[in-house]
């Protein structure tokens, strides 16, 4: 491809990108909704509530590693379109099982699924756009997770009030299936060595690369809880505003939209302000966000059924633009230090660690719940693990940016 006509189709790319973690993240995000209706006929606890976000994403950190690698080495386009296709088909077989393990069960073989995803496209965009752009079009990319969470916000509850969750979640599958179909027809390789397999030897080497990097290994640490913290704020949050603030589902579901939205915003704000006012500089801007988050998510765990709806709407948003927010500065970075031809197994490798944050989190969110009865001691827990996240990310080792991994010990 030449090079004009490569500049050009790099927004096609985006788009392409963009529309794939729209869709696959319905099928992920339609869980949250859904939980009221699930908690209610299951007769379930909020510990056991937690397990149906973290039984996803514990199939994301078995194999996420090995995800990267398959980003790596057999190509994005393939490997996208087929794992897509199968993670649409285990949420649709989710959606019918009659047990809490069964549903479990095939949540785990869906997140095994969804672990190739956001590697292979971090590749992509490292591969696809300049320095300069980086950081803004990996958070462009990104924002797409937070548009399937909007999506799933406006259309799964009043389909679960009129026909039942089972159907809701159904339709969330068939949607995940959309975005292989996209990915199909619009992706155009540019990576090298997207069709050659890659030798076990070759992969082992590439992991003991990414292992020996003392940056990766602290920022895979820091995803820990940065990432765990994300998604426990956005797996209760539903659940919180109609317990505690006593808003019906369809309005709670509303404003868990609402994060989703402003969390995209803050995906492209930060990206931008990284790339145009820190001349591509992540560290400062990336701890920053972290205490942002951290700040709101105490303030969250005050908020009483007579707090106003606007300043509710607000404290929201603003946890959606730090806490859901902080993705594109974050991978940019990563994918930085490990440089474009270990993004995909770097990426990987640290999803391990992002997704077994989420794993523990989110359970033991629920678990402060039931222990004390009190919401406000999970949210100061979660604001609390914000702060230590940020005091990590204090510790990498910002370099210059080059396209082989960055060795600084």
């Amino acid at each position: 491809m030449e090079q004009s006509q490569s500049e050009r189709y790099r927004w096609v790319i985006l788009g392409t990108l963009f529309s794939l973690h729209v869709f696959t993240s319905v099928g992920q995000f339609s869980i949250p909704p859904l939980l009221p209706f699930i908690k209610k006929e299951m007769g379930l606890n909020y510990t056991q509530v937690g397990l149906f976000t973290s039984s996803y994403f514990f199939g994301v950190a078995l194999t996420a590693t090995i995800g990267g690698w398959t980003a790596d080495s057999l190509g994005v386009k393939r490997m996208v379109v087929l794992a897509t296709f199968l993670l649409g088909l285990f949420i649709v077989g989710a959606s019918w099982m009659s047990t809490f393990w069964g549903i479990i069960s095939l949540l785990f073989f869906a997140g095994i699924c969804y672990s190739i995803i956001t590697p292979s496209t971090n590749r992509a965009t490292m591969y696809w756009f300049p320095d300069r752009l980086r950081a803004t079009a990996m958070g462009v990319k990104q924002t797409g997770i937070n548009g399937g969470g909007f999506l799933a916000s406006l259309i799964i509850p009043p389909i679960a009030l009129s026909l039942g969750w089972r159907y809701a979640f159904s339709l969330a599958g068939l949607l995940v299936l959309v975005g292989g179909i996209l990915m199909l027809i619009f992706y155009r390789e540019i990576e090298p060595h997207a069709h050659h397999k890659m030798a076990l030897r070759t992969w082992k080497q590439q992991i003991k690369k990414v292992v020996s990097n003392r940056n990766i290994l602290i920022l895979g640490f820091e995803g820990f809880f940065r990432v765990g913290v994300q998604n426990a704020f956005l797996t209760y949050l539903i659940l919180y505003l109609q317990k505690v603030l006593q808003l019906p589902v369809v309005t709670a579901s509303l404003f868990f939209g609402f994060a989703h939205i402003s969390g995209a915003i803050g995906r492209i704000t930060w990206g931008l302000i990284s790339d145009r006012i820190f001349g591509g500089m992540r560290k400062k801007v990336y701890m920053f966000i972290a205490v942002v988050s951290g700040v709101f998510l105490f303030t969250l765990g005050h908020l009483t059924p007579t707090t106003p709806l606007w300043l509710v709407i607000l404290i929201i948003s603003l946890l959606g633009f730090s806490a859901v927010g902080h993705q594109g500065v974050g991978l940019s970075f990563l994918g930085e230090i490990a440089g474009k031809e270990y993004t995909g197994t770097a990426s990987g490798f640290n999803q391990s660690f992002y997704f077994l944050g989420i794993v523990l989190m989110t359970p033991l969110f629920g678990w402060i719940v039931d222990t004390f009865g009190d919401y406000s001691y999970a949210w100061a827990t979660l604001g609390l693990l914000s702060f230590i996240a940020s005091g990590l990310a204090g510790f990498v080792k910002e370099g210059l940016k080059k396209n082989c991994i960055i060795n600084v010990s």
